[in-house]
Protein backbone atom coordinates (compact mmCIF):
# COMPACT_ATOMS: atom_id res chain seq x y z
CA UNK A 1 0.00 0.00 0.00
CA UNK A 2 2.87 2.38 0.78
CA UNK A 3 4.48 1.72 -2.59
CA UNK A 4 1.15 2.05 -4.39
CA UNK A 5 0.77 5.51 -2.86
CA UNK A 6 4.06 6.58 -4.43
CA UNK A 7 6.34 6.24 -1.42
CA UNK A 8 9.23 3.98 -0.46
CA UNK A 9 8.51 2.00 2.71
CA UNK A 10 10.75 2.41 5.76
CA UNK A 11 9.86 -0.36 8.19
CA UNK A 12 10.55 -0.72 11.89
CA UNK A 13 11.72 2.32 13.85
CA UNK A 14 12.81 -0.21 16.48
CA UNK A 15 13.64 1.31 19.87
CA UNK A 16 17.26 1.01 21.02
CA UNK A 17 17.92 -2.13 23.04
CA UNK A 18 15.20 -4.08 21.23
CA UNK A 19 14.49 -6.82 20.57
CA UNK A 20 15.64 -8.15 23.94
CA UNK A 21 16.62 -11.60 25.12
CA UNK A 22 19.62 -13.86 24.67
CA UNK A 23 21.67 -13.64 21.44
CA UNK A 24 19.81 -16.64 20.01
CA UNK A 25 16.42 -15.19 20.99
CA UNK A 26 17.30 -11.85 19.38
CA UNK A 27 18.24 -13.64 16.16
CA UNK A 28 14.95 -15.52 16.26
CA UNK A 29 12.98 -12.26 16.61
CA UNK A 30 14.86 -10.63 13.73
CA UNK A 31 14.26 -13.74 11.61
CA UNK A 32 10.50 -13.27 11.92
CA UNK A 33 11.01 -9.73 10.59
CA UNK A 34 12.88 -10.88 7.48
CA UNK A 35 9.89 -11.21 5.09
CA UNK A 36 8.90 -7.58 5.75
CA UNK A 37 12.49 -6.42 5.24
CA UNK A 38 12.73 -8.28 1.94
CA UNK A 39 9.47 -6.73 0.77
CA UNK A 40 10.69 -3.23 1.69
CA UNK A 41 13.98 -3.83 -0.12
CA UNK A 42 12.20 -5.06 -3.26
CA UNK A 43 10.23 -1.79 -3.32
CA UNK A 44 13.37 0.38 -3.04
CA UNK A 45 12.76 1.05 0.65
CA UNK A 46 14.68 0.64 3.89
CA UNK A 47 14.27 -0.21 7.57
CA UNK A 48 14.94 1.87 10.65
CA UNK A 49 16.30 1.70 14.17
CA UNK A 50 16.97 4.05 17.10
CA UNK A 51 20.65 4.58 17.92
CA UNK A 52 21.21 6.12 21.36
CA UNK A 53 24.30 6.08 23.56
CA UNK A 54 24.81 6.53 27.30
CA UNK A 55 27.01 9.36 28.55
CA UNK A 56 29.01 9.80 25.31
CA UNK A 57 30.42 6.26 25.34
CA UNK A 58 32.87 5.38 22.52
CA UNK A 59 33.84 1.87 23.61
CA UNK A 60 32.96 -0.31 20.61
CA UNK A 61 32.35 -3.32 22.86
CA UNK A 62 29.67 -1.34 24.72
CA UNK A 63 28.25 0.63 21.81
CA UNK A 64 27.72 -2.67 19.96
CA UNK A 65 24.65 -2.92 22.20
CA UNK A 66 23.58 0.73 21.98
CA UNK A 67 24.26 3.26 19.19
CA UNK A 68 25.89 0.58 16.97
CA UNK A 69 23.54 -2.27 17.85
CA UNK A 70 22.39 -2.42 14.24
CA UNK A 71 25.72 -4.09 13.39
CA UNK A 72 24.52 -7.20 15.24
CA UNK A 73 21.64 -7.57 12.80
CA UNK A 74 23.82 -7.18 9.71
CA UNK A 75 26.18 -9.76 11.17
CA UNK A 76 23.18 -12.10 11.38
CA UNK A 77 22.24 -11.24 7.79
CA UNK A 78 25.76 -12.19 6.66
CA UNK A 79 25.36 -15.73 8.01
CA UNK A 80 21.63 -16.34 7.48
CA UNK A 81 20.17 -13.85 5.00
CA UNK A 82 22.94 -12.55 2.71
CA UNK A 83 20.38 -11.02 0.34
CA UNK A 84 19.73 -8.37 3.04
CA UNK A 85 23.35 -7.27 3.44
CA UNK A 86 22.73 -4.20 1.25
CA UNK A 87 19.35 -3.33 2.77
CA UNK A 88 19.48 0.45 3.46
CA UNK A 89 19.17 1.46 7.11
CA UNK A 90 17.92 4.81 8.44
CA UNK A 91 18.61 5.51 12.10
CA UNK A 92 15.40 7.40 12.78
CA UNK A 93 16.39 8.56 16.26
CA UNK A 94 19.80 9.00 17.80
CA UNK A 95 21.89 10.91 20.30
CA UNK A 96 22.37 10.67 24.06
CA UNK A 97 19.62 9.21 26.22
CA UNK A 98 20.08 7.56 29.59
CA UNK A 99 16.52 6.57 30.48
CA UNK A 100 14.07 8.60 28.40
CA UNK A 101 13.48 11.35 30.95
CA UNK A 102 13.05 14.75 29.18
CA UNK A 103 14.97 16.96 31.63
CA UNK A 104 17.70 14.60 32.85
CA UNK A 105 18.54 12.02 30.17
CA UNK A 106 19.68 14.05 27.14
CA UNK A 107 23.10 15.36 26.22
CA UNK A 108 22.75 18.67 28.08
CA UNK A 109 22.24 16.81 31.37
CA UNK A 110 25.11 14.39 30.71
CA UNK A 111 27.99 16.73 29.80
CA UNK A 112 29.11 19.80 27.92
CA UNK A 113 28.42 20.81 24.34
CA UNK A 114 32.04 19.93 23.47
CA UNK A 115 31.50 16.43 24.91
CA UNK A 116 28.48 15.91 22.66
CA UNK A 117 30.22 17.38 19.64
CA UNK A 118 33.17 15.01 20.11
CA UNK A 119 30.82 12.06 20.44
CA UNK A 120 28.90 13.06 17.30
CA UNK A 121 32.22 13.28 15.44
CA UNK A 122 33.06 9.73 16.57
CA UNK A 123 29.54 8.45 15.80
CA UNK A 124 29.53 10.01 12.33
CA UNK A 125 32.82 8.32 11.49
CA UNK A 126 31.49 4.98 12.76
CA UNK A 127 28.40 5.30 10.54
CA UNK A 128 30.65 6.15 7.60
CA UNK A 129 32.20 2.67 7.88
CA UNK A 130 28.85 1.00 7.15
CA UNK A 131 27.78 1.67 3.57
CA UNK A 132 24.22 0.50 4.18
CA UNK A 133 23.58 3.30 6.74
CA UNK A 134 21.91 6.29 5.03
CA UNK A 135 22.15 8.52 8.10
CA UNK A 136 20.87 9.30 11.55
CA UNK A 137 18.21 11.75 12.75
CA UNK A 138 19.26 13.36 16.03
CA UNK A 139 16.56 13.87 18.65
CA UNK A 140 15.40 16.65 19.11
CA UNK A 141 15.15 20.30 18.01
CA UNK A 142 12.41 22.92 18.30
CA UNK A 143 10.77 21.94 21.57
CA UNK A 144 13.13 22.75 24.47
CA UNK A 145 10.13 23.17 26.77
CA UNK A 146 9.20 19.50 26.41
CA UNK A 147 12.57 17.77 26.07
CA UNK A 148 14.95 20.39 27.36
CA UNK A 149 18.03 18.20 27.89
CA UNK A 150 17.77 16.85 24.32
CA UNK A 151 17.39 20.16 22.45
CA UNK A 152 20.01 20.61 19.70
CA UNK A 153 19.77 24.36 19.15
CA UNK A 154 22.78 25.13 21.41
CA UNK A 155 25.05 23.19 19.03
CA UNK A 156 23.33 24.31 15.83
CA UNK A 157 26.19 26.57 14.71
CA UNK A 158 28.73 23.82 15.35
CA UNK A 159 26.66 21.40 13.28
CA UNK A 160 26.53 23.85 10.37
CA UNK A 161 30.33 24.14 10.44
CA UNK A 162 30.77 20.39 10.88
CA UNK A 163 28.64 19.62 7.83
CA UNK A 164 30.62 21.94 5.52
CA UNK A 165 34.07 21.40 4.02
CA UNK A 166 36.79 22.40 6.54
CA UNK A 167 38.79 25.53 5.72
CA UNK A 168 41.57 25.01 8.27
CA UNK A 169 43.75 22.26 9.68
CA UNK A 170 42.40 20.32 12.65
CA UNK A 171 43.92 21.05 16.08
CA UNK A 172 46.28 18.61 17.76
CA UNK A 173 44.64 15.76 19.68
CA UNK A 174 44.85 16.15 23.46
CA UNK A 175 45.13 13.80 26.42
CA UNK A 176 47.38 11.23 24.74
CA UNK A 177 48.12 8.36 27.12
CA UNK A 178 49.94 5.05 26.71
CA UNK A 179 49.31 1.85 28.67
CA UNK A 180 52.00 -0.86 28.54
CA UNK A 181 51.04 -4.54 28.77
CA UNK A 182 52.86 -7.68 27.73
CA UNK A 183 54.40 -6.87 24.30
CA UNK A 184 51.60 -4.38 23.56
CA UNK A 185 51.17 -0.61 23.98
CA UNK A 186 47.62 0.79 24.05
CA UNK A 187 47.30 4.47 23.08
CA UNK A 188 44.26 6.65 23.81
CA UNK A 189 43.59 10.32 23.08
CA UNK A 190 40.82 12.92 22.87
CA UNK A 191 39.76 14.40 19.54
CA UNK A 192 38.72 18.00 19.07
CA UNK A 193 35.01 18.41 18.17
CA UNK A 194 35.99 19.36 14.63
CA UNK A 195 34.89 18.22 11.19
CA UNK A 196 35.26 14.47 10.38
CA UNK A 197 38.78 13.51 11.33
CA UNK A 198 41.16 10.58 11.00
CA UNK A 199 44.48 10.21 12.75
CA UNK A 200 48.16 9.56 12.09
CA UNK A 201 49.96 7.59 14.81
CA UNK A 202 53.76 8.03 14.99
CA UNK A 203 56.50 6.41 17.09
CA UNK A 204 60.16 6.95 17.93
CA UNK A 205 62.80 5.20 20.02
CA UNK A 206 64.37 8.60 20.71
CA UNK A 207 62.91 11.11 23.13
CA UNK A 208 61.60 14.04 21.08
CA UNK A 209 61.71 12.22 17.75
CA UNK A 210 62.04 12.08 14.81
CA UNK A 211 58.85 10.00 14.63
CA UNK A 212 58.07 7.33 12.03
CA UNK A 213 54.42 6.76 11.02
CA UNK A 214 52.86 3.55 12.35
CA UNK A 215 49.46 4.08 10.77
CA UNK A 216 47.77 6.88 8.87
CA UNK A 217 44.10 7.72 8.69
CA UNK A 218 43.98 7.51 4.90
CA UNK A 219 45.67 4.14 4.42
CA UNK A 220 45.07 2.36 7.71
CA UNK A 221 41.62 3.60 8.65
CA UNK A 222 42.54 5.06 12.04
CA UNK A 223 39.21 6.62 12.90
CA UNK A 224 38.91 5.62 16.55
CA UNK A 225 40.68 7.54 19.30
CA UNK A 226 42.62 4.42 20.29
CA UNK A 227 45.46 2.47 18.72
CA UNK A 228 47.18 -0.77 19.76
CA UNK A 229 50.86 -1.10 18.91
CA UNK A 230 51.80 -4.77 18.93
CA UNK A 231 55.25 -4.25 17.34
CA UNK A 232 56.98 -3.50 20.65
CA UNK A 233 59.38 -5.48 22.82
CA UNK A 234 59.20 -6.03 26.55
CA UNK A 235 61.76 -3.91 28.37
CA UNK A 236 61.90 -1.24 25.64
CA UNK A 237 60.93 2.44 25.83
CA UNK A 238 58.85 4.06 23.07
CA UNK A 239 57.76 7.65 22.36
CA UNK A 240 54.45 8.41 20.59
CA UNK A 241 52.63 11.39 19.09
CA UNK A 242 49.31 11.56 17.22
CA UNK A 243 48.10 14.09 14.63
CA UNK A 244 44.61 14.70 13.22
CA UNK A 245 43.73 14.83 9.52
CA UNK A 246 40.70 16.35 7.79
CA UNK A 247 39.88 17.27 4.18
CA UNK A 248 42.06 20.36 4.50
CA UNK A 249 45.17 18.47 5.59
CA UNK A 250 47.16 17.18 8.57
CA UNK A 251 47.28 19.20 11.77
CA UNK A 252 50.12 19.48 14.32
CA UNK A 253 51.38 16.64 16.50
CA UNK A 254 50.01 16.08 19.97
CA UNK A 255 52.20 16.20 23.03
CA UNK A 256 54.51 13.22 23.30
CA UNK A 257 53.74 10.27 25.56
CA UNK A 258 56.38 7.83 26.81
CA UNK A 259 55.59 4.13 27.15
CA UNK A 260 58.06 1.83 28.93
CA UNK A 261 57.28 -1.81 28.39
CA UNK A 262 57.44 -4.25 31.33
CA UNK A 263 60.45 -6.53 31.49
CA UNK A 264 58.36 -9.61 32.26
CA UNK A 265 56.78 -12.59 30.55
CA UNK A 266 53.29 -13.81 31.50
CA UNK A 267 50.87 -16.54 30.40
CA UNK A 268 47.67 -15.64 28.53
CA UNK A 269 45.00 -18.35 28.51
CA UNK A 270 42.09 -18.33 26.08
CA UNK A 271 39.31 -20.79 25.23
CA UNK A 272 39.30 -21.88 21.59
CA UNK A 273 36.44 -24.42 21.58
CA UNK A 274 33.58 -25.82 23.69
CA UNK A 275 32.02 -29.29 23.41
CA UNK A 276 29.57 -31.35 25.46
CA UNK A 277 28.19 -34.82 26.03
CA UNK A 278 25.69 -36.17 25.23
CA UNK A 279 25.57 -34.70 21.74
CA UNK A 280 22.99 -34.05 20.40
CA UNK A 281 21.51 -32.96 23.74
CA UNK A 282 17.85 -33.13 24.69
CA UNK A 283 15.85 -31.50 27.46
CA UNK A 284 16.48 -33.29 30.75
CA UNK A 285 19.94 -34.59 29.79
CA UNK A 286 22.81 -33.96 32.18
CA UNK A 287 25.32 -32.10 29.99
CA UNK A 288 29.02 -32.29 30.81
CA UNK A 289 31.00 -29.48 29.20
CA UNK A 290 34.57 -29.49 27.90
CA UNK A 291 36.78 -26.56 26.90
CA UNK A 292 39.92 -26.42 24.80
CA UNK A 293 42.27 -23.94 26.50
CA UNK A 294 45.34 -22.48 24.82
CA UNK A 295 48.19 -20.55 26.44
CA UNK A 296 49.04 -17.85 23.89
CA UNK A 297 51.30 -15.94 26.31
CA UNK A 298 55.09 -15.89 26.63
CA UNK A 299 55.39 -17.87 29.88
CA UNK A 300 53.88 -21.15 31.11
CA UNK A 301 50.91 -21.24 33.44
CA UNK A 302 52.11 -21.77 37.04
CA UNK A 303 52.61 -25.42 38.02
CA UNK A 304 50.57 -26.40 41.06
CA UNK A 305 47.95 -23.68 40.50
CA UNK A 306 44.64 -24.95 39.10
CA UNK A 307 43.77 -23.76 35.59
CA UNK A 308 40.10 -23.21 36.36
CA UNK A 309 37.35 -23.08 33.73
CA UNK A 310 33.82 -21.88 34.53
CA UNK A 311 30.83 -22.80 32.37
CA UNK A 312 27.74 -20.57 32.35
CA UNK A 313 24.44 -20.62 30.45
CA UNK A 314 22.87 -17.46 28.99
CA UNK A 315 24.97 -15.18 31.19
CA UNK A 316 24.11 -16.93 34.45
CA UNK A 317 26.45 -17.83 37.29
CA UNK A 318 28.62 -20.88 36.62
CA UNK A 319 26.55 -24.06 36.30
CA UNK A 320 29.69 -26.24 36.38
CA UNK A 321 33.45 -25.88 36.32
CA UNK A 322 36.82 -27.58 35.96
CA UNK A 323 39.29 -26.97 38.78
CA UNK A 324 41.35 -30.14 39.02
CA UNK A 325 44.05 -29.44 36.41
CA UNK A 326 47.22 -27.93 37.92
CA UNK A 327 49.95 -28.93 35.41
CA UNK A 328 51.88 -26.09 33.74
CA UNK A 329 50.77 -25.36 30.15
CA UNK A 330 53.77 -24.14 28.07
CA UNK A 331 53.39 -21.16 25.68
CA UNK A 332 51.62 -22.21 22.48
CA UNK A 333 50.20 -25.43 23.94
CA UNK A 334 46.57 -26.40 24.47
CA UNK A 335 44.75 -28.69 26.88
CA UNK A 336 41.17 -30.03 26.95
CA UNK A 337 39.53 -29.65 30.37
CA UNK A 338 36.31 -31.42 31.41
CA UNK A 339 33.92 -30.08 34.05
CA UNK A 340 34.63 -31.83 37.36
CA UNK A 341 32.45 -29.84 39.75
CA UNK A 342 29.53 -27.48 40.14
CA UNK A 343 26.74 -26.32 42.45
CA UNK A 344 24.89 -29.63 41.98
CA UNK A 345 27.56 -31.75 40.26
CA UNK A 346 29.80 -31.59 37.20
CA UNK A 347 26.82 -31.22 34.85
CA UNK A 348 23.98 -28.91 33.79
CA UNK A 349 20.47 -30.29 33.45
CA UNK A 350 19.42 -29.18 29.98
CA UNK A 351 16.27 -27.13 29.37
CA UNK A 352 14.60 -26.88 25.97
CA UNK A 353 15.39 -23.90 23.75
CA UNK A 354 18.24 -21.98 22.19
CA UNK A 355 21.02 -21.17 24.66
CA UNK A 356 24.50 -19.68 24.78
CA UNK A 357 27.14 -21.57 26.73
CA UNK A 358 30.19 -19.55 27.79
CA UNK A 359 33.48 -20.99 29.02
CA UNK A 360 35.78 -18.64 30.95
CA UNK A 361 39.42 -19.59 31.49
CA UNK A 362 41.06 -18.71 34.81
CA UNK A 363 37.57 -17.64 35.85
CA UNK A 364 38.50 -16.62 39.41
CA UNK A 365 41.92 -15.13 38.48
CA UNK A 366 44.18 -17.57 40.27
CA UNK A 367 47.27 -16.26 38.42
CA UNK A 368 48.25 -13.05 36.55
CA UNK A 369 48.04 -12.89 32.75
CA UNK A 370 49.29 -10.48 30.11
CA UNK A 371 45.67 -9.97 29.02
CA UNK A 372 42.90 -10.43 31.58
CA UNK A 373 40.06 -9.49 29.23
CA UNK A 374 40.11 -12.32 26.65
CA UNK A 375 39.29 -15.36 28.79
CA UNK A 376 35.69 -15.93 27.64
CA UNK A 377 34.43 -17.93 24.66
CA UNK A 378 30.76 -18.57 23.76
CA UNK A 379 29.01 -21.17 21.63
CA UNK A 380 25.44 -21.73 20.46
CA UNK A 381 23.72 -24.57 22.31
CA UNK A 382 20.43 -25.91 20.94
CA UNK A 383 18.41 -28.07 23.34
CA UNK A 384 15.40 -29.79 21.81
CA UNK A 385 12.60 -31.81 23.38
CA UNK A 386 13.48 -34.62 20.98
CA UNK A 387 14.45 -35.27 17.37
CA UNK A 388 12.15 -33.66 14.79
CA UNK A 389 9.44 -35.95 13.43
CA UNK A 390 7.41 -35.65 10.23
CA UNK A 391 3.66 -35.98 10.78
CA UNK A 392 0.42 -35.52 8.79
CA UNK A 393 2.02 -36.23 5.43
CA UNK A 394 -0.25 -35.80 2.40
CA UNK A 395 0.00 -35.14 -1.35
CA UNK A 396 -2.68 -33.03 -3.02
CA UNK A 397 -2.53 -31.76 -6.62
CA UNK A 398 1.12 -32.82 -6.90
CA UNK A 399 2.01 -30.82 -3.75
CA UNK A 400 3.42 -32.55 -0.68
CA UNK A 401 2.31 -31.14 2.67
CA UNK A 402 3.49 -32.20 6.11
CA UNK A 403 4.19 -30.94 9.61
CA UNK A 404 7.33 -31.59 11.59
CA UNK A 405 7.67 -31.39 15.36
CA UNK A 406 10.13 -28.80 16.63
CA UNK A 407 11.38 -26.91 19.68
CA UNK A 408 10.54 -23.22 19.61
CA UNK A 409 13.59 -21.03 18.86
CA UNK A 410 15.77 -23.80 17.40
CA UNK A 411 16.99 -23.95 13.81
CA UNK A 412 16.03 -26.69 11.36
CA UNK A 413 16.75 -27.64 7.76
CA UNK A 414 14.31 -29.61 5.58
CA UNK A 415 16.05 -31.77 2.96
CA UNK A 416 14.92 -34.06 0.16
CA UNK A 417 16.02 -36.69 -2.35
CA UNK A 418 14.29 -37.82 -5.53
CA UNK A 419 16.04 -41.20 -5.28
CA UNK A 420 17.21 -42.83 -2.05
CA UNK A 421 20.26 -44.12 -3.93
CA UNK A 422 21.48 -40.51 -4.44
CA UNK A 423 24.63 -39.73 -2.49
CA UNK A 424 23.57 -36.27 -1.29
CA UNK A 425 20.45 -34.76 0.26
CA UNK A 426 19.33 -31.39 -1.14
CA UNK A 427 18.21 -28.46 1.02
CA UNK A 428 14.56 -27.52 0.62
CA UNK A 429 14.70 -23.75 1.02
CA UNK A 430 16.55 -21.84 3.73
CA UNK A 431 16.97 -22.96 7.32
CA UNK A 432 13.91 -22.49 9.51
CA UNK A 433 13.75 -20.99 13.00
CA UNK A 434 10.84 -22.70 14.72
CA UNK A 435 8.17 -20.32 15.93
CA UNK A 436 5.93 -23.11 17.21
CA UNK A 437 6.07 -26.77 18.19
CA UNK A 438 4.58 -27.79 14.82
CA UNK A 439 6.07 -26.38 11.61
CA UNK A 440 4.09 -26.77 8.35
CA UNK A 441 5.90 -27.48 5.05
CA UNK A 442 4.53 -27.42 1.49
CA UNK A 443 6.52 -28.49 -1.57
CA UNK A 444 5.59 -29.25 -5.22
CA UNK A 445 6.43 -32.86 -6.01
CA UNK A 446 8.30 -32.64 -9.30
CA UNK A 447 9.21 -35.28 -10.40
CA UNK A 448 6.45 -37.33 -8.80
CA UNK A 449 8.66 -38.86 -6.14
CA UNK A 450 10.48 -37.21 -3.24
CA UNK A 451 11.86 -38.38 0.08
CA UNK A 452 12.08 -35.89 2.97
CA UNK A 453 13.96 -35.53 6.22
CA UNK A 454 14.37 -32.74 8.80
CA UNK A 455 17.65 -31.93 10.55
CA UNK A 456 18.10 -29.94 13.75
CA UNK A 457 20.98 -27.48 13.28
CA UNK A 458 23.38 -27.10 16.20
Amino acid sequence: MIAAAGFKPCIGSIAVGNPGGTPSQIQSYISTFVPALRQAMSLGGAWSYHAYTLNYLTDLNVEYYYSLRYRQYYSQFASQYPDLLNLPLILTEGGVDQSGTPATSGWQARGTAADYERWLNWFDRQLGQDAYVLGCTLFEIGNPGGWSSFDLEPIGLWMRTYLTTPTSLPPAPTGLTGIPTNATALLRWTNAPASPTTYNVKRSRTNGGPYAPLATGVTEGVTATTYTDSAVTNGGTYYYVVSAVNAFGEGPNSSQVTVTMPNVNLPDVIVTAISWTPNPPYAGNRLVFRATVKNQGTAPTPSGTPLGIGFSIDGSANVSWSSGYATAVPPGNSVILTADGGPTGNYWTATAGAHTVTATADDINRFPESNESNNGFSAYLAISTGPPRINSFAVTNNTASFIFTATIGLHYQVQYKTNLADAQWQNLGAEITAGSAAVPISDPVTPLQKFYRVLQLN
